[in-house]
C-alpha cells in the first residue's frame, strides 16, 4: 500500500511514485528536499539485540533523529517502546541535550492521556528511553486515512488531550508542539500525548532550559502550521496559551481536514499564521456547528491575551460546544478582539520573523 508524505515545510500531502534509493526526494509544491524513513527491515542488525535490559524485538519507525523499536524487558512485564538517538543526532550536543529534557520532563508526568516515559540513559554511547507502548496509530494517520473527523469525534479526541495539557500546565510545563502527529489513539479510543521534545519548565525549575542554551531568544521552535503567532516570532516567551492554539489548529485541522494555514515554505506559512487569519471553517465543512466554528476561530486568535489563557479554560469551553454546539454568544465578546494586532505588527516591524525563518530553515 502506498503511503502518503506530508511536506513539514508546506504541510502538502503527497503519494511518491517509488522509493528513491537515497531515501531523498523533492516535495512537488514547494521543492524542499525531504528524507524519508527508512521502512521497517525484518533483518535489522539491532532487532534481538539488548539494551539497558530490554531486547529489541522490531523497528517500529525511524526518523532523521531517532528510531523506534519494540522491546521486551529482560526481567519481564509488558513491552515498551525504546527510543534511540541516531549515530548521527547523538553527536550534536544539544540534540543529545533536548532528548535526556525530554525523557527527564516525561519520567516526571503520570496521566492516562500523556505517553509514559519509565526510564532513559545511555549505553556504549547510545542514548536511549524506554515509553510505554501504544498499539494505535497518530491522530495525522487518522486525518489522512480518513480525510477529516466527524466533529463530535475530534473534539473529545481534543478534549483528552486538553486534559493532559491541564496536568503539563499545573506542573509548570509548556509542551509547545502540540500537533496532530504527536496525538495517539490507541485502539478503545484513548487519546495520548507524546513527544517532549520542544518542553520547557516554565515552574520551580525555572531557568533550566535557558541555562542550557536550549531556546534563544528570537528563535521559533515546532512545527508552522500549528505554532502561534507569538511562537513563530520567539519561542523563548511564549505561555501556556501557545500550546491551547496548537490544539485549536490540531481540532480544526482534525474537522476539516485542512491545516489552518499552508504555503510553498515554511517561511510563506509562519508568515500567515502571524498575519492573516485562518480560512473560515465552515468554507470547508459548511454545516459545522455554529458553536464550534467561533471556538475555533477563539482558539486561533492572534493576541495571546484574547484567546483561552490556558487548557483548563480550553477545556472547559469546548465541553460546553459539546452540550450545546449552535451557541455562539458565550464567544461574542472573545470574537470581538479577533483583529488586535498591534503587538504583534511592532514584533514584526522588529524584524523577527525573518530572523526565526531562517533559523527554522537552517535545521535542514
Amino acid at each position: 500500500m502506498s503511503v502518503g508524505i506530508r511536506c513539514p515545510a508546506c504541510q502538502h500531502k503527497f503519494i511518491p511514485a517509488a522509493q528513491p534509493a537515497d531515501g531523498r526526494l523533492a516535495c512537488p509544491a514547494c521543492a524542499r528536499q525531504l528524507k524519508l524513513p527508512r521502512p521497517a527491515d525484518p533483518s535489522d542488525p539491532l532487532v534481538g539485540r539488548t539494551i539497558a535490559g530490554y531486547q529489541l524485538l522490531k523497528r517500529l519507525g525511524t526518523g532523521a533523529m531517532a528510531a523506534v523499536y519494540q522491546a521486551r524487558p529482560l526481567a519481564g512485564g509488558a513491552h515498551v517502546a525504546i527510543k534511540m538517538l541516531t549515530s548521527e543526532a547523538a553527536k550534536d550536543e544539544e540534540t543529545v541535550a533536548r532528548f535526556r529534557r525530554e525523557a527527564e520532563l516525561a519520567h516526571s508526568l503520570t496521566h492516562p492521556h500523556v505517553v509514559a516515559v519509565s526510564g532513559n540513559g545511555t549505553e556504549n554511547g547510545v542514548h536511549w528511553m524506554a515509553l510505554e507502548l501504544v498499539a494505535g496509530i497518530s491522530l495525522e494517520a487518522a486525518i489522512d486515512r480518513r480525510q477529516r473527523l466527524p466533529w463530535i469525534e475530534a473534539a473529545q479526541v481534543v478534549l483528552q488531550i486538553g486534559e493532559a495539557l491541564v496536568h503539563l500546565n499545573a506542573r509548570g510545563i509548556l509542551h509547545r508542539d502540540v500537533k496532530p502527529a504527536n496525538i495517539l489513539l490507541t485502539a478503545d479510543g484513548t487519546a495520548k500525548l507524546t513527544d517532549l521534545g520542544f518542553a520547557k519548565s516554565v515552574g520551580p525549575s525555572v531557568g533550566q532550559d535557558d541555562a542550557a542554551g536550549l531556546t534563544m531568544a528570537g528563535m521559533a521552535m515546532g512545527s508552522p502550521a500549528y505554532m502561534a503567532p507569538e511562537q513563530v516570532l520567539d519561542a523563548k516567551a511564549v505561555t501556556h496559551s501557545a500550546d491551547v492554539y496548537g490544539l485549536g489548529a490540531t481540532l480544526y485541522h482534525a474537522v476539516t481536514g485542512e491545516t489552518p494555514f499552508s504555503g510553498r515554505n515554511a517561511y510563506e506559512v509562519m508568515e500567515k499564521v502571524v498575519k492573516e487569519d485562518p480560512v473560515p471553517p465552515r468554507t470547508y465543512v459548511p454545516d459545522l456547528p455554529a458553536g464550534l466554528t467561533a471556538f475555533l476561530l477563539w482558539s486561533l486568535t492572534k493576541d495571546p491575551a484574547r484567546r483561552p489563557r490556558d487548557a483548563v479554560e480550553f477545556v472547559s469551553a469546548l465541553t460546553a460546544v459539546v452540550a450545546a454546539p449552535e451557541d455562539v454568544q458565550r464567544f461574542t465578546q472573545k470574537k470581538a478582539g479577533l483583529r488586535d494586532r498591534g503587538i504583534l505588527a511592532l514584533l514584526l516591524a522588529g524584524g523577527l520573523l525573518s530572523a526565526t525563518a531562517a533559523w527554522w530553515f537552517s535545521r535542514g
